[in-house]
Formats: structure tokens, C-alpha cells, sequence
């Protein structure tokens, strides 16, 4: 079973999650001596006046959460409450495609879910499991990555200033990895409203939605204008991607290696002479992926941090991964007395069925978007105007030769992300106009930096 077409883009890693929820629900499907044509025919049965069978879609939910709160992994324990309830999210996602009269009830389902849920996290309190969270990444800790990552890995070339644009990508974007890291540049536009617009297409939900994005109030860590701008002006070659790395570190010329593989299975179905004395194998991992991409920049930042300040503690918060950018960057914006949760959690596209029903009668606009969006640009009221800066205003304020030198100087620092015939490998005029003009703003601030 899979998914219908939806006319992504998918990542590698996603389709390999996807196929990984495919599996295990065909997996139970077995167990329960089911194929397909048995759920359309419950479906079929359903469709008769008044019918009440017991057996319907949601029995059938509530059946595969018992057999993903039971199921093995590959690590020797119980399924995790993360990978289960992306697994049933997985699953319902497929089911609404084919039987969407018979999966309208969002509270139920989410009853189902997070029943499941509080199972598995009894289940590892009784048996004394360890589920360690990511701490979130302060706005500190931020703009101590970046500057580690900007100034200090300069070594490394452009990736240093790619891999600290992505930190802040991740800051405003609440971390949602997979979506924004493989946007491509024909998606950075400026909106009539006056600030940059990065538009998204969800993967999980294929919702297409934008997300808005402005200059910061004080730091230059925290500018996703600056960073944009950083990232253009390194650039080496052409590219379609806004950030080209990850996808070559999200790509592997090995042969496709699904997540099932990697975190359901065990590495060898056959029977073995001693199952019970041999600790199940743990697989490594055939294709990177972005979440590894993110941590492994985190890890070297922290291993950079601790020698540096030696025998003093690091200021760098313990043990971040790239979940702890999504987790710190919600509760900073949680933080503001001014945004509603449903802001926040559309523009993270947390996937809250329960509340999902709800939300859609409140509605989130752009509008909504752009508060969220000046709070994790550091300003303190979301409601007063936020001008995008762009060095068009400097054309009133400089001569006419000194404002043709720079347009100029805009055309030599962005030379590998503009001018060239193929549309998809430039990036907009007016956007990188605001990317110039943030690096200008901010020269200052990242001049003392790198003293």
C-alpha cells in the first residue's frame, strides 16, 4: 500500500518514512489475515443506510495502535512514541485519502492516538526506559552557532556560511527540516506586503503555505535576511536549491534503504541457532539525512566550544540536535503574550488533529504569519510595521554613478544566484536587494564579531 501521487518534490528520507509506515501497516494487515479489498470492504459495508458494524475504519485504528504499541524494534525494545505516532499519522493520512467519508471525525482519531501514546510512555515509566528529549536551543545558543559556524569555521569554505544559514532557517521555520531545507529559489519571493515570502509545500500534509520572513530587530545571528545573504554571496556554483548542500548529503548512490529497514526489523528475518542469547543488530544507517546533517554541525560546534573555554563549562546548552531548534524557537515565540497557539503551531505545521477542526473555523492568515514571524525576528509587539530594508532606498540618497557602482557590486556578490537564463537557478531581484541590504545593516555588528 502507498500514498497517492501529490505532485512533490519528495526527499528521500521522507519517501523512506512514508514506505516505512506503508510497511508496517501492511505488516499488520497480515497479521490480521486483511488485505486492501477487506478495508474497502468495510468501507462498502459502511455505505449501507443505517449500518453500525463494529467493524469500521476506526476499529481498525484502534487496532494497529495495540500492534504499534507491541511491535519489536530493530534495537531490541518497543517501538518509541515518536516513531509510533508517526507511523499512525502515517496511516491516517492514507486512509483519508481513500475513505474520507469514514475518517471525518478528527477527535476521535485523535483519541485513538493519544491513548496510544500514553500507553507507550506508561509502559516506559513501569519499565524505567529513558526518553531523553533535546534540550531547546536558547536565542544564546543561536547566535553562538552561527557565530562558531560563520566566523570561526571559516576554514571549511562555503559550507561554513551555508550551514549557518540553515541554523537560522531552522530558528524561524520552527525546525521543520525535511520542508524547508529542499526549497528551491523559485519559492523566495517578495510579497506585496512588503517582506521576503518563502513558500512551502508540507510534505507530510501537502499543504502549500508561506512563511514570512524579516530583517532581525538587534542581532545578526538571529537574520534570516543576513544569513540569505551570506549564503549568496558564497556561493560557488549554480544551483536550483536555496541551500544545494543538503540535498547532496541527503543523497546516496546506494540502493534505496527505507526507514523500516533502519528502525522496525531486525536485521536478519531468518531464524538463527540462538535467538535468545544473540542482542539484536543495530543497523547503520545507508543514506544521510537532513536531521544528521543538522546534528552533525551542532555536534562539531559543541566539541569547538568545549575546548575553547576548557576547563570552564562550555556556554553552549548540553546536548542540542536539530529537534532542539524547532523546540527552542516555539517557546521563544510561545513566549509572546501577543500570538496564539494556532499562529504558531501553522506556521510549524504540527499536525494537532484535535485541534485541527477548531483552527479551521479561527483561520491563520498571512497576516498571523508575519506576527509569528517578527517575534522570531526578535521584536517585542508583532502589531507595529516592519519594514523589509532594500538598497532601492538608497537611490534617492546617493548620487546616480555611486548608486550604478552598487548595483553593480550587488551583481559581482550575487553572480552565482542571479543574470543567468535558466529561471530556477536565480534567486528574485527584489529578494536578494533585501539580502544586500541587511549584510550592509548588520557590518557592523559582524566586524566586532570576527575581532
Amino acid at each position: 500500500m502507498q500514498r497517492a501521487p501529490r505532485g512533490l518534490d519528495i526527499p528521500q528520507g521522507t519517501a523512506g518514512q512514508e514506505a516505512a509506515a506503508m510497511k508496517c501497516f501492511s505488516e499488520f494487515l497480515a497479521l490480521a489475515n486483511m488485505n486492501e479489498e477487506s478495508i474497502a470492504s468495510i468501507a462498502k459495508s459502511l455505505s449501507i443506510p443505517d449500518a453500525l458494524p463494529s467493524q469500521n475504519v476506526y476499529s481498525l485504528l484502534t487496532a494497529f495502535s495495540i500492534f504499534l504499541q507491541t511491535k519489536p524494534s530493530a534495537r531490541g525494545g518497543r517501538l518509541a512514541k515518536a516513531t509510533a505516532v508517526g507511523y499512525m499519522s502515517q496511516v491516517v493520512n492514507l486512509l483519508r485519502e481513500r475513505y474520507p467519508l469514514y475518517l471525518s471525525d478528527t477527535k476521535r482519531i485523535a483519541k485513538i492516538r493519544d491513548k496510544m501514546g500514553s500507553t507507550i510512555e506508561e509502559r516506559n515509566l513501569l519499565a524505567g526506559v529513558q526518553t531523553g528529549e533535546a534540550p531547546g536551543c536558547t536565542l544564546g545558543d543561536l547566535r553562538v552557532l552561527v557565530q562558531e559556524t560563520a566566523i570561526k569555521g571559516v576554514g571549511s569554505g562555503y559550507k561554513s556560511l551555508h550551514d549557518a544559514a540553515v541554523l537560522t532557517l531552522m530558528w524561524h521555520t520552527f525546525g521543520r527540516a525535511i520542508d524547508t531545507c529542499f526549497a528551491r529559489k523559485s519559492q523566495l519571493s517578495m510579497a506585496a506586503s512588503g517582506e521576503v515570502f518563502l513558500h512551502l509545500a508540507r510534505i507530510k500534509t501537502s499543504v502549500v503555505q508561506g512563511i514570512s520572513i524579516y530583517k532581525a530587530a538587534t542581532h545578526w545571528e538571529q537574520c534570516m535576511l543576513h544569513g540569505l545573504g551570506m549564503l549568496f554571496v558564497g556561493a560557488s556554483e549554480p544551483s536550483s536549491y536555496v541551500f544545494p548542500l543538503v540535498p547532496h548529503a541527503a543523497a546516496s548512490d546506494l540502493p534505496t534503504y527505507s526507514q523500516a529497514e533502519a528502525i522496525l526489523y531486525w536485521e536478519n528475518l531468518e531464524e538463527k541457532a540462538d535467538p535468545e542469547n544473540e542482542p539484536p543488530t543495530k543497523r547503520v544507517r545507508g543514506r544521510p539525512n537532513v536531521s544528521k546533517y543538522i546534528n552533525d554541525v551542532n555536534t562539531m560546534v559543541c566539541e569547538r566550544q568545549a575546548q575553547a573555554s576548557a576547563p570552564l563549562p562550555p556556554t553552549l546548552t548540553a546536548g542540542l540536535s536539530s529537534h532542539s531548534l524547532r523546540r527552542g524557537s516555539a517557546s521563544y515565540a510561545n513566549a509572546s503574550p501577543q500570538l496564539a497557539i494556532q499562529w504558531i503551531s501553522t506556521r510549524g505545521a504540527w499536525l494537532l488533529d484535535s485541534l485541527t477542526k477548531a483552527f479551521a473555523y479561527v483561520g491563520t492568515t498571512t497576516r498571523e504569519d508575519q506576527s509569528v514571524g517578527k517575534v522570531l525576528a526578535g521584536y517585542r509587539d508583532p502589531h507595529l510595521p516592519c519594514v523589509t530594508p532594500t538598497i532601492a532606498t538608497l537611490s534617492e540618497l546617493l548620487p546616480a554613478l555611486e548608486y550604478a557602482q552598487l548595483l553593480s557590486l550587488r551583481g559581482q556578490l550575487f553572480k552565482n544566484v542571479s543574470g543567468f537564463t535558466d529561471t530556477t537557478l536565480n534567486v528574485d531581484t527584489l529578494v536578494l536587494d533585501a539580502a544586500l541590504a541587511s549584510l550592509l545593516i548588520h557590518l557592523d555588528d559582524v566586524a566586532t564579531a570576527v575581532q
